[in-house]
């Protein structure tokens, strides 16, 4: 079995309603729009490929590869709720993603994070995040204030289940 090829990280811009724009052209320097807003935003980096496409259905997507301190970075930057999706792209890899609205635009910013077993993910904690790993690093959005004091401090207490 193939393993689908995925870039390390990348952010995704899609129309969140075909019908406000009926113009393909319209819906396209929509999507720019919005992706403009997110690149003056973000500090932490310049994604290396951008790429548009527009589905069957008329909407338009746009996506740049980035690192993973971007998307860090977009989630804070337009109150994305980061969270951690296990086991999508073969064995044992973790997807970690933040979705916001931009412009009326749904914006996605994803990082394949890990390639941990699926059993490192910690079922208390609230977001998932891998529990071997330091929450600070993975931007986990209930982290403690120790970890934020030491972010290399090793999270791995108990949260009423199996430490």
């Amino acid at each position: 079995m193939t393993t689908p090829t995925t870039p390390a990280a990348a952010l995704t811009v899609q129309t969140s309603d075909v019908r406000h724009n009926p113009a393909q052209r319209d819906r396209m320097m929509h999507a720019t729009a919005a992706v403009e807003d997110v690149l003056g935003a973000l500090q932490g980096g310049t994604p290396s490929n951008i790429s548009l496409s527009t589905d069957q259905d008329g909407t338009v997507r746009v996506t740049m590869t980035c690192g993973a301190e971007v998307v860090r970075e977009f989630a804070t930057c337009f109150g994305a709720e980061p969270r951690l999706i296990s086991c999508l792209f073969g064995e044992g890899a973790h997807w970690y993603e933040a979705d916001a609205i931009v412009r009326g635009v749904a914006v996605k910013a994803g990082h394949l994070t890990s390639t941990q077993p699926a059993e490192a993910t910690d079922p208390c904690h609230p977001c998932g995040c891998p529990k071997r790993f330091n929450r600070h690093a993975w931007g986990c959005p209930t982290q403690s204030d120790d970890t934020l004091a030491s972010p290399t401090a090793d999270v791995t207490e108990s949260h009423g289940g199996e430490s």
